[in-house]
């Protein structure tokens, strides 16, 4: 219920185990059913349901560094309450709320959200940031910096 976009969720039966799967398997699509603190494609918390050969699988989603704060007490919320969850990308996260993460910084051309590709997968890079102007100096001095692949003029 986080946009209004639940795709007719919270009209279901609350006690009704039929009105659910029918409403998964053929209502639940074009919505955000599972957007549960709104935003942005990559800055909102989702906690969904998938269905598995022995039942169902609760899912944590929420690794934006304006969210994480966030993430972390529902995650904690649910494991403290004894509910089975996986927290997607829970390596990262663990690293970003111990600050041991890293950040990688892309080029003014890049708008820094969905760069992966751009770094070592074993890196574990889930943020981006462009270099700030004004502390530019400070993290360029702070930064561990990749080599840089030579480039060769094509030869004919």
């Amino acid at each position: 219920m986080a946009d209004g976009r639940d795709c007719g969720l919270r009209y279901l039966d609350e006690n009704s185990e039929e009105a659910f799967i029918q409403w998964f398997e053929h209502e639940r699509f074009g919505g955000h059913p599972w957007e549960i603190f709104r935003g942005g494609n990559s800055t909102h918390i989702s906690l969904f349901i998938t269905r598995t050969q022995t039942g169902w699988l609760l899912t944590l989603s929420g690794s934006s560094t304006t969210r994480v704060v966030e993430t972390v007490r529902m995650a904690c919320a649910l494991y403290q309450t004894d509910i089975p969850f996986i927290l997607l990308e829970s390596r990262e996260i663990h690293r970003m709320i111990t600050g041991t993460d890293y950040i990688g910084i892309v080029p003014e051309t890049i708008l820094p959200r969905y760069c992966h590709s751009h770094f070592p997968k074993e890196d574990q890079i889930i943020d981006f940031m462009q270099l700030n102007r004004e502390f530019k100096t400070d993290i360029i001095a702070k930064a561990f910096w990749y080599p840089e692949k030579e480039v060769k003029p094509i030869s004919n």
